[in-house]
Order: C-alpha cells, then sequence, then structure tokens
C-alpha cells in the first residue's frame, strides 16, 4: 500500500532562513521605565547630560545612533521642534520639543565643560578631552549602566529595549 524510496530526501530538503535579530523586540514594562526614570531623576543636576539622554528615549523612542549624531542646531528652542536627522530610512524627522526635553537639553548645554562653537554635537563623552560620540553604542552603554542604577536587569539593556518600551506603552 505504502511505496519506500531507498535515498534519504532530508539534505534536498530546504530550511527557512534565520535572520539575526529575528525575535519579537525587547521591552519593559511602562512601570520599569517610570523606575528608570525616576533614578535618572534624582541625579539630573549631577548627571544632566544622561538624563536628556534618557529623556529623548522614553519621549521619542530615538534609535541610539540618531541620538548620537544629534547637533545642537538640530534643536530649535524657539520653535519648540527637534529635527532628527542620519535616520535609518536617510529622511529627515521634525518632533515636537516637548518642555521637559526642553529643559533637560538646555540645563546639559549650561553645565558642558566645553564652549558650544567649538564643538557642534549635541552629546559629548565625559573623557578629556571631550569628543562626540563615535556611534550608538554611547548611548546604549549609558542607558545599560542606568538599568544597573535603577535596579533593573531586563533581558536586553540597550537603548533600543527603550525604543520598544514606547513603542508598546503606546499600542497599550
Amino acid at each position: 500500500f505504502m511505496n519506500y524510496i531507498d535515498i534519504d530526501l532530508g539534505e534536498y530538503i530546504i530550511t527557512p532562513r534565520h535572520y539575526q535579530d529575528m525575535s519579537l523586540p525587547r521591552y519593559i514594562s511602562w512601570k520599569e521605565v517610570t523606575t528608570l526614570m525616576n533614578t535618572a531623576e534624582k541625579y539630573k543636576d549631577v548627571e544632566p547630560r544622561d538624563y536628556a539622554i534618557l529623556l529623548l528615549l522614553k519621549t521619542y523612542g530615538l534609535r541610539a545612533g540618531e541620538i548620537a549624531t544629534l547637533n545642537i542646531e538640530d534643536i530649535d528652542f524657539s520653535n519648540k521642534k527637534i529635527i532628527v536627522k542620519n535616520r535609518k530610512n536617510e529622511k529627515d524627522l521634525m518632533l515636537p520639543l516637548t518642555e521637559d526635553v526642553s529643559q533637560a537639553i538646555r540645563y546639559y548645554l549650561k553645565s558642558r565643560r566645553l564652549n558650544i562653537d567649538v564643538q557642534r554635537t549635541l552629546f559629548l563623552t565625559k573623557t578629556e578631552p571631550p569628543h562626540p560620540f563615535k556611534c550608538g553604542k554611547n548611548v546604549s552603554d549609558i542607558i545599560e549602566r542606568w538599568f544597573k542604577r535603577a535596579g533593573l536587569n531586563p533581558a536586553h539593556k540597550g537603548a533600543h529595549t527603550l525604543r520598544h518600551s514606547l513603542a508598546k506603552h503606546l499600542l497599550d
């Protein structure tokens, strides 16, 4: 009734592709985001750069690379806008500048040790002499430290976790 074949067909079966990072996006609950931000807020006078970066991630869900490449000119305080350049899709994005983000960035700029005219990149390293971030990994490293400070231990601790957390919060 059933016919069998003498060869193994297993080698002819094509398996589906599995791309790197193909799993579902990683996020933390909005309660955990609030815990993270409450921790950062306690240190905002001491760590104004980090607080401004965390607030940008929480408010807008920007990519780490987009934050790393922000210039001072991209923040339009008078018209209350942020222009995000160097995006993955190569199209500029204009966002409303919220009051809390505006205040955090202003406070950070006042605290910078470097003459603003010398360095147009918004966020600089703390190492001497301060220099622009090389890539988004600098931003993710900062976020990882703040997760630890807040006592949070998600599976993924980078900036993208906050990006996905905002997306999940907006969907909810």
